[in-house]
């Protein structure tokens, strides 16, 4: 009878077990389930300011074209405008679609960044910086472009490169002042990216982080400089602080 007794409990507690076992699996599966749920809706989310942003971006500049492409078929119909009207005319309308050729490249940047990085250790991102000064210094020739020796890092090369890129030519277009300036530096296990530009209210530090953020609609671009910087950071491990003060510029500190 005790041999039947023990047999009894130990299929009891085995079915318990089992369906203890069974239950926890259960709910890892749910949790797994819901969180890809919701990374599924963050996507979809995502595409949807995407594409929304492209239709946006693109329409005016390949509004502005075609119209520029029409005024011109009327001077040679009507043989009104000059030779150097009319190549005016085309000038305008190459600018205009270069303008959104650029918003698509940045728009694709952003959702391409992270598929193909080759992380790797001892990378001397300090050549690309300087290739980067020589290529600005050439568009800013009034302009102070200048990096301190920098440690060696553990990064995908063009990725970070890109990182740098856009936050240069941030501190150069976002700037009023006749001599600007950027300096880029390491501090401790930190690279600063200093700049005088116009700097940035407190208030929007966290916001223009975002995708397809711009502070001043008078200004090209996609919106989409800085979020690149931290999407690229981030695939890194990386992290980006900001300081800032209005007309007297802005750190942009990449902690690594």
């Amino acid at each position: 009878m005790l041999q039947i007794t023990t047999i009894i409990l130990f299929f009891v507690l085995g079915f318990l077990l089992a369906k203890l076992i069974m239950t926890y699996k259960i709910k890892a599966l749910e949790a797994n389930l819901e969180n890809k749920i919701v990374e599924l809706t963050e996507n979809h989310k995502t595409l949807e300011t995407l594409m929304y942003s492209m239709a946006h971006d693109l329409k005016s500049p390949v509004r502005s074209a075609a119209g520029l492409v029409e005024a011109l078929q009327e001077d040679i119909l009507d043989e009104a405008g000059t030779k150097e009207s009319n190549l005016n005319i085309l000038r305008l309308t190459i600018t205009s679609l270069n303008s959104g050729l650029n918003n698509v490249d940045d728009i694709l940047d952003f959702i391409k960044f992270g598929q193909n990085l080759e992380i790797q250790s001892n990378q001397n991102i300090q050549e690309e910086i300087l290739l980067l000064i020589t290529e600005f210094q050439n568009l800013y020739p009034k302009a102070h472009l200048s990096v301190l020796p920098l440690n060696l890092v553990t990064c995908d090369k063009m990725g970070l490169k890109r990182v740098f890129q856009n936050l240069i030519e941030n501190g150069l277009k976002y700037n009023s002042k006749k001599n600007k300036f950027i300096k880029i530096y390491q501090e401790e296990n930190s690279i600063i990216v200093e700049d005088n530009g116009n700097g940035i209210e407190e208030k929007y530090l966290n916001r223009i982080i975002q995708p397809f953020q711009r502070l001043d609609s008078r200004t090209k671009g996609s919106g989409l400089g800085l979020a690149i910087v931290v999407k690229i950071l981030e695939l890194h491990g990386y992290k980006l602080e900001i300081e800032s003060k209005i007309n007297v510029g802005s750190k942009f500190k990449i902690i690594l």
